[in-house]
């Protein structure tokens, strides 16, 4: 079975980012929610 985007995001930012969902895609894109560990700012 293969990991979906989100789980390969999660473990390839896990050490600056918290990747929470998909919030958006279409075309060749997808934009993800997330949190930069080093601040309370939320990032896509």
């Amino acid at each position: 079975m293969t990991d979906s985007v989100l789980d390969r995001l999660k473990t390839a930012l896990a050490e600056r980012y918290r990747v929470e969902r998909e919030i958006g895609a279409g075309g060749m894109a997808a934009v993800f929610r997330g949190w930069a560990e080093t601040s309370p700012n939320r990032v896509a």
